[in-house]
């Protein structure tokens, strides 16, 4: 009696064993599973990104995705946010609700602005978003990258407008400076003051 209760006590404890295994096997099954399926979207969703993921905030530098893509704008600079190299007097922040941030700067004489950049990539366009009173002629306005000139262009337009011009910049930290170099105040008959207004610079 006593070796038949034990033989049905050993076999039932076999059959509960082989029950866990099996739930454990499932278990495992279904964790590889999910495991193999999150592996897929992730590469999925990092591999490809949408074009608008992969943009580059101007605000936080980096990447929505951390992939760039061609074309896109890898640094923009309001000029309210440039800083005077001369005669501070001179520069003028304006209010104006068609500029970016409804902020611009005018340049009253002659005179610099300037910024420094660090960018994640190369570029191959500088786009300034500038406007002018045409005085006689209009202003113009000189951009160097790094010292060098890039950009002398008159800004032919009383209207938001942008004007570029192709570089060749490769990765890092560079100084961007906008030049207005041709002032003039006319006193004779009908007074105009000419004036250079400079809403952002931005590299491409």
């Amino acid at each position: 009696m006593i070796a038949k209760k034990i033989v049905k006590r050993v076999t039932k404890q076999k059959k509960q064993t082989a029950k866990f295994s099996v739930k454990g096997k499932v278990g495992l099954l279904f964790l590889l599973i999910v495991s193999v399926g999150f592996l897929a979207y992730f590469f999925a969703a990092h591999a490809f990104p949408k074009s608008e993921d992969a943009l580059l905030s101007s605000e936080t530098e980096t990447y929505a995705a951390g992939k760039p893509v061609i074309n896109a704008v890898f640094f923009s600079v309001e000029a309210e946010d440039m800083s005077y190299l001369s005669v501070p007097e001179g520069i003028q922040l304006i209010n104006d609700t068609e500029a970016s941030g409804g902020l611009a700067k005018m340049l009253l004489i002659n005179t610099t602005i300037v910024t420094t950049v660090r960018t994640e990539a190369s570029t191959s366009k500088i786009v300034l978003r500038a406007k002018g009173n045409n005085c006689h002629g209009w202003p113009n306005a000189v951009v160097t990258v790094g010292g060098a000139k890039v950009m002398d262009k008159n800004i032919t337009s009383s209207l938001w407008k942008d004007f570029s011009a192709n570089i060749a910049l490769q990765p890092g930290s560079h100084s961007i400076a906008i030049t207005y170099n041709n002032d003039f105040e006319s006193n004779a008959g009908q007074t105009c003051n000419r004036n250079l207004m400079i809403d952002k610079v931005s590299l491409q």
